[in-house]
């Protein structure tokens, strides 16, 4: 099975926002610094616990069909060597690294949407 990444963090982050009532009048920028910042110190990317899973089992699961992300996330950090790692570390690790590419995707979905709900 094919774990889709952006996919599974993108839902994270719109759950978040919509819980906790992200699309009031707030700017862009408040909104894209609020997703950036609770997905680093939360159970968004893992971040805060050391594992997403909370599961070495399905954290390899879901490197399995990854490993070109991970590859990129490690070199990105200067981690060349993505094995010293420890599949629930490497998984976090992938989920951090996407952030800068889902959270602006996001931010402008939410907007988008409150956009046309307004």
């Amino acid at each position: 099975m094919y774990y889709d990444y952006r996919k599974e963090l993108k839902k994270d982050l719109v759950a978040y926002a919509l819980e906790n009532n992200l699309l009031e009048e707030v700017s862009e920028d408040y909104l894209e610094n609020e997703l950036y910042n609770v997905a680093m110190s939360s159970n968004i990317t893992g971040n805060d616990s050391g594992s997403y899973f909370c599961s070495s089992h399905k954290a390899k699961e879901a490197l399995a069909n990854n490993i070109d992300l991970l590859i990129s996330a490690c070199v990105k950090y200067g981690t060349y060597d993505g094995r010293d790692l420890g599949a629930e570390a490497a998984d976090v690790l992938i989920r951090i690294d996407l952030l800068d590419e889902v959270v602006p995707e996001v931010v402008e979905e939410l907007l988008k949407n409150r956009t046309e709900t307004n």
